[in-house]
């Protein structure tokens, strides 16, 4: 039984009412209670229009989300399929040496290993969403589109690979034979391998796409939006990096050839010469050029890049008087003399003092001022190099090429700082604190031992681990930090790798931790919380993390 209701008694009417008491004409207050409940019901259907077309938005917004999960499979499909039915059997054919084969295929397995971690962290995150609607997928984006650098080298010398191909169809019987037995594969639907090769480009130039039009049906006070943004600025500028490499042969071509000269031993990271760099996109050759050790005279060639000076030392003495050329030493093998100098350490000295000298020598100075005008002294800010170059304007030119390298890697960090903060307008609502603490029964594909490291991020924020060798439980203690910008979508994403030096790194597992799940968790703690999550896409494994999380403004 319901109480009856008493309108005058209701604060909400009254205004209403004494608004109507003052029209004096019956059919003028009928008129305005008309008007009254149709401008309720106009408000009401408005409301119920926004939400239709809110939920229009997500349903074409979680559309393009599954498209970017299948077009991916597929993608992943085909890829494999390329490398199990032509890579492999041509190998196995030996009409071709290991050399001719990744002519065609380049770095096509490390694409493949790229892709196949972006596709596990891209399943991850939708079957840990409620009811299959995926909440946010531009913080992996963010995270996952920089891991992509496999592209650059493979679409610089897609090309040239091309090329080859065409060159071995016309030239060479064995090899199509080989090549047409595998064509026959019911899998490949009678597509040749020429076919197969473009896919890479087109791949990477669908995801601004793909990317745009979940951006277009996310609607703007979505938390996923600015993560989108993001995303779609990344994937823009990675494909004008692809294409910049694509334009400049010559630059990739000298790239590979340092791949396959100069043996780089000893490096805890293998280096792919014709690939991005860590922020100054495709990596570029500045400057080359013979110079000796000025104590012991030991010939050295040196190599500029974009973001390094190595020293590479020839395993056969190359005939005085000859200038560097990539071609003339086409059969010469070199092997790094030390470590690659990053620009960002690399101290040059007595600049000023080496230009005075420069202008003494050209008015006539002794032999020892210009030996002392031809000499470069360097430093990593750990350990000194001096060294001599063939003339004192070749000299000239290094510390100008140098300097300019040095000034332009400056002035890009500069940029890419501030356009980072110009991204990252949230202000944070806190700050988690973490300390990746060991993972354990990790399973690799050798079964052995593994060179075990774990990536940590949170949209754009990425920090990594060391690696720990020779393991499959290791222990690394490492602290980190993340600013959280939003409560309810922020998640920790966790991914453990085996360490491949001349290789692609394997994947070994991947977990995520929502910042909602670490708030009500640490409701009840008198301090930092500590989880065992178990890793997903794999057989087994765990991973063990200690999670600190302060909010801003809160005591």
């Amino acid at each position: 039984m319901f109480a009856p209701i008493d309108d005058h008694d209701d604060p909400r009417c009254s205004t209403a009412d004494e608004e109507l008491d003052d029209i004096p004409n019956p059919r003028a207050r009928l008129n305005q209670m008309a008007q009254h409940n149709q401008m309720t019901q106009h408000n009401q259907m408005a409301q119920l229009n926004q939400a239709v077309r809110f939920d229009a938005m997500e349903r074409k917004r979680q559309e393009y989300i599954k498209e970017l999960i299948v077009t991916e499979e597929a993608y992943i499909v085909d890829m494999q399929l390329v490398h199990e039915v032509f890579e492999k059997p041509l190998l196995a054919s030996m009409v071709l040496t290991v050399d001719e084969v990744e002519k065609i295929f380049i770095n096509w397995r490390d694409i493949i290993a790229c892709n196949d971690n972006f596709l596990r962290t891209l399943r991850i995150r939708r079957d840990n969403s409620e009811s299959g609607i995926v909440r946010m997928i531009g913080d992996i984006l963010c995270e996952s589109i920089p891991r992509m650098s496999a592209y650059v080298r493979f679409c610089s010398c897609q090309i040239t690979a091309a090329v080859y191909l065409q060159r071995l169809t016309e030239s060479m019987p064995a090899f199509v034979e080989v090549a047409q037995r595998c064509q026959q594969d019911p899998r490949t639907k009678g597509m040749p391998l020429s076919s197969f090769l473009i896919k890479p480009m087109q791949r990477i130039t669908k995801y601004p796409l793909i990317i745009g039009k979940i951006l277009e049906y996310t609607h703007p006070g979505h938390p996923d939006r600015q993560y989108l943004q993001e995303a779609l600025a990344k994937a823009e500028e990675f494909c004008t990096q692809v294409n910049e490499g694509v334009r400049e042969k010559e630059n990739s071509d000298r790239l590979e050839w340092l791949q396959s000269h100069v043996a780089c031993d000893g490096l805890e990271e293998q280096i792919v010469f014709n690939s991005l760099t860590n922020s100054l996109g495709p990596r570029k050759l500045i400057h080359f050029g013979i110079l000796h050790k000025a104590k012991s005279g030991k010939e050295l060639v040196g190599f500029l890049t974009n973001d390094f000076l190595l020293f590479a030392q020839p395993m056969k003495s190359i005939p005085s008087g000859q200038q560097f050329s990539f071609e003339r030493n086409e059969h010469q093998k070199f092997k790094l003399y030390r470590r690659p100098i990053f620009l960002q350490a690399l101290v040059l000295f007595n600049e000023t003092e080496m230009n005075g000298s420069m202008s003494a020598t050209s008015n006539g100075g002794s032999d020892s001022s210009t030996e002392h005008s031809r000499t470069l002294k360097l430093s990593d800010s750990k350990k000194a190099i001096t060294l001599l170059a063939p003339s004192v304007s070749e000299c000239s030119l290094w510390v100008r090429r140098i300097t300019e390298a040095r000034r332009q890697f400056a002035e890009n960090e500069k940029c890419r700082l501030l356009r980072q903060r110009s991204i990252r307008r949230r202000p944070p609502k806190g700050l988690l604190r973490i300390v990746v603490e060991e993972a354990e029964d990790l399973v690799s594909i050798n079964k052995g031992k593994c060179n075990a490291f774990c990536k940590v991020s949170m949209g754009s924020q990425e920090e990594q681990t060391i690696v720990v060798s020779g393991t499959d439980c290791p222990l690394w203690n490492t602290s980190m930090q993340f600013q959280v910008k939003d409560l309810h979508e922020d998640t920790l994403c966790i991914t453990i790798f085996d360490k491949g030096y001349f290789s692609p790194d394997e994947f070994l597992g991947r977990a995520e931790v929502r910042v909602v799940d670490i708030v009500r968790d640490s409701t009840d703690a008198c301090g930092p919380i500590t989880k065992r999550i178990r890793l997903r896409e794999v057989d087994r494994g765990d991973v063990v993390l200690k999670l600190d999380l302060r909010l801003f403004g809160s005591k």
